[in-house]
């Protein structure tokens, strides 16, 4: 072997190699559109709650995630918090109406099937 064979090898071989280019998932990451987003001060005050509690909530599932940019929390998406809000109020109607009942006690109707025969 000669060298100019060794010399020649060397030079061919880190060239032949293709590059590896390792790139974020995020480079292309479109940003959220700012008018809809909420910051966690607006958040606390539209729910009437702790920022602290807001983030333990999201801890246990029981509230909207954060939207992330490039891997960072920036806010809450404004349709995410009308939604949350939405349910919380249907589960309040219906915990209503079934404290109303149990308050009204049994109807006279079912009493009087109960009584006949």
């Amino acid at each position: 072997m000669s060298t100019t064979d060794s010399v020649s090898r060397t030079l061919v071989t880190p060239a032949a190699r293709p590059a590896r280019v390792f790139l974020s998932r995020r480079v292309n990451e479109p940003f959220p559109p700012l008018n809809q987003l909420l910051s966690a001060h607006d958040v606390a005050r539209l729910t009437r709650r702790h920022r602290w509690v807001l983030f333990a909530l999201t801890v246990l599932g029981r509230f909207p995630k954060q939207q992330r940019f490039r891997g960072h929390p920036i806010g809450w998406h404004r349709r995410d918090l009308a939604r949350w809000l939405e349910s919380k109020q249907e589960l309040k109607a219906r915990l209503h109406r079934r404290n109303q009942l149990h308050r009204l006690g049994p109807c006279r109707g079912s009493q009087d099937r109960l009584l006949k025969p």
